[in-house]
């Protein structure tokens, strides 16, 4: 969290040391050591420094307290307010005035100089005004940027705005190296737009496109409250028992409800009953067979005909556990046992195959 107080002027500063304080304001590539190098090559050491401090990221300027008033004047005089060290230019001023560079955003290209000398003339002191030049592969022009160098004190430095009006409707952007920005959505300073924290909740939608678009939100969140709370339907007999409804909501007060088509279940073939054959007799008339059933399986196409019981006038074979006796049936099993055994006799003596 952060909060804003009064600007820090005359009232707030000690005296003594301003009055051996000078400022290094840098351009773009500055540095602490440069400071240090460029105070080195005039011949002062740290014996005549009391301090150097730096200001926020991105300000470029360096505070140095020098440890005698007179030093401190000697070396403004000696650096005539401007020293270059590898490319990057320095400004010197005594603390209470510095020179500060804003670029100004958003003008008419066609605007005068002499506009923009009057309107920063109330802040400061207008050194120079020039315009930004823009460069891509060779191809050089004018940006509508303008650079405005000024020298202020802290309180007027604190006192330029950030964004100027005019009657006419236009606006500019100001902006400047070393103080928060501006947030263009809520206006507020320390961050900017992309960062804003109000970025997600603000409803953009609302503010944009024509009239009747806004009606029709409008008329599609009320359609929205009034639709009933959707319900489950259960449909006996059908593969999924709960089918939920589902309303769609249009924007011309038009709802209707579609509902799901189940799905199809997969259900077991049933037994297909076979027509009985026919035999053919030879007086070419059909006669209807004994009809047998049939399975039809569903893993495959094989049919299996149920045995029929067959009438015959020979006895079953009895299935016994043990060695019977055979029963009286009225025949002489004595006589036919020796008549067997003398024929096994003979048919042994005439074979071939006895030895």
């Amino acid at each position: 969290m952060s909060d804003v107080f009064g600007a820090l002027d005359e009232r707030t500063v000690d005296s003594d040391i301003a009055s051996r304080m000078v400022r290094f304001q840098g351009r773009r590539g500055s540095a602490m050591v440069h400071v240090v190098n460029i105070l080195q090559e005039k011949g002062w050491t740290s014996e005549d420094i009391v301090a150097i401090a730096s200001g926020p990221p991105g300000s470029g300027h360096y505070d140095v307290v020098f440890d005698d008033e007179d030093k401190c004047k000697a070396f403004c005089t000696s650096s005539n307010g401007h020293i270059k060290y590898r490319d990057v230019s320095y400004d010197i001023t005594l603390h209470g005035r510095q020179v500060v560079q804003v670029r100004v955003h958003w003008m008419p290209i066609c605007t005068k100089k002499i506009v923009l000398k009057e309107l920063f003339s109330n802040y400061g002191t207008v050194l120079t005004i020039e315009n930004e030049m823009y460069e891509l592969g060779g191809f050089k022009c004018q940006s509508g940027t303008r650079l405005v160098t000024m020298e202020v004190s802290d309180s007027q430095k604190a006192s330029i705005p950030h964004l100027l009006k005019f009657q006419c409707g236009s606006k500019a952007l100001v902006t400047m190296r070393g103080r928060p920005p501006l947030c263009l959505r809520c206006l507020e300073l320390g961050h900017v737009r992309g960062m804003c924290p109000d970025k997600g909740y603000k409803d953009t939608d609302q503010s944009s496109g024509t009239y009747a678009d806004r009606l029709k939100q409008k008329k599609t969140v009320e359609v929205s409250k009034d639709v009933p709370p959707v319900k489950s339907v259960e449909k006996p007999g059908s593969a999924t028992d709960n089918v939920q409804e589902q309303t769609v909501v249009t924007q011309d007060e038009n709802w209707q409800q579609a509902k799901r088509r189940p799905r199809k279940s997969q259900q077991p073939k049933e037994k297909v009953p076979q027509a009985a054959p026919t035999t053919v007799v030879d007086n070419d008339e059909e006669q209807p067979a004994e009809p047998s059933q049939m399975e039809v399986s569903m893993a495959s196409s094989k049919r299996k005909v149920e045995d029929l019981d067959e009438f015959t006038p020979m006895p079953r074979n009895k299935v016994a556990s043990g060695r019977e006796p055979p029963g009286d049936i009225g025949l002489d099993t004595s006589e036919m046992l020796t008549q067997d055994s003398i024929l096994d006799g003979i048919l042994d003596a005439q074979s071939p195959h006895t030895y």
